[in-house]
């Protein structure tokens, strides 16, 4: 009876140990880790926070923001924002309504104004159409105007071939304009003296009488002969530089302009010694016919 009791003594103080010597164990073991974890490669502390990356051993919260529950709509608030969208839809409609409107009067008016710019590119087509027969016809009809007034000029010139003009000749009250001319001309070629009244077809002065102002005299003559022998005679005529005075061809107002332009050129030629002239409304030096400078 006295072993057993001895013998259980042995065993818890065996087990003590046992228990005593493993707790020292673990309480090395987490020290030697503590150890471990703030040494580094170099043998220098490190703070736990910086040293390692891996999440905690014990997970912390985290930030969660508190749910607010909702009051449940009532009845009446459902009913409220049914008719509130329906007003909605309603305004939508009518605005609708309002564009579909206005979008049909615009294709109406689109539509009028394409069948307008057909009508009118229609017209217009038809116009040139006709402008360009007509820009023809206005060229012929200018051709056959150019060829009727020159033939006309012509005409009028060839007329005026028959006449002579005297300048200078003075005016008297109450005058005998043809018995004066025929006394002149007879003074002029006395060989025709007798004859003159017969030569001499015409004669009045040109324009109203106005004061001081001397009117030219134009002569009609029934014979180019006699009128071309007196525009000779005239020339050199010591009648006409004792009364001061002048015989002129009859030209028309076309072909005074061009003689105009031309003088320039034929009185340097006779200047030169050159022998320079006009036959009608043409220039010719040395028989050669001669075109006014631009």
């Amino acid at each position: 009876m006295s072993k057993q009791p001895k013998k259980l003594e042995i065993n818890r103080k065996s087990h003590d140990d046992d228990a005593n010597s493993a707790e020292a164990t673990s309480s090395q073991r987490e020290h030697d880790y503590a150890m471990d974890v703030e040494l580094t490669a170099s043998g220098e502390k490190r703070s736990l926070d910086v040293m390692s990356d891996s999440p905690p051993l014990t997970p912390s919260k985290g930030a969660h923001t508190r749910k607010i529950s909702k009051q449940i709509p009532s009845a009446t608030d459902v009913m409220e924002a049914i008719l509130a969208l329906h007003s909605r839809f309603d305004t939508q409609e009518i605005k609708m309504a309002e564009i579909n409107t206005k979008m049909t009067q615009n294709a109406v008016m689109i539509a009028n104004i394409t069948r307008s710019i057909e009508f009118n590119a229609e017209e217009v087509k038809e116009c040139k159409e006709k402008v360009a027969v007509l820009e023809t016809k206005v060229s012929v009809l200018r051709k056959e105007v150019d060829e009727l007034t020159e033939r006309s000029r012509e005409q009028d010139r060839y007329k005026r071939r028959w006449n002579l003009r005297i300048k200078g000749m003075r005016e008297k009250m109450e005058e005998n304009t043809r018995q004066d001319v025929i006394r002149l001309l007879g003074d002029i070629a006395p060989e025709w003296s007798q004859n003159m009244d017969d030569y001499v077809d015409t004669v009045h002065r040109l324009g109203r009488m106005e004061e001081n102002r001397t009117r030219q005299v134009i002569v009609q003559f029934t014979k180019r002969q006699h009128r071309d022998g007196i525009w000779r005679m005239t020339k050199k005529s010591q009648v006409c530089e004792a009364a001061k005075i002048r015989f002129t061809e009859d030209l028309t107002r076309e072909d005074k302009l061009e003689r105009e332009k031309l003088w320039p050129q034929i009185l340097q030629a006779r200047k030169a010694g050159e022998k320079a002239y006009f036959r009608g409304p043409f220039a010719f030096i040395n028989g050669r016919r001669i075109y006014a400078k631009e």
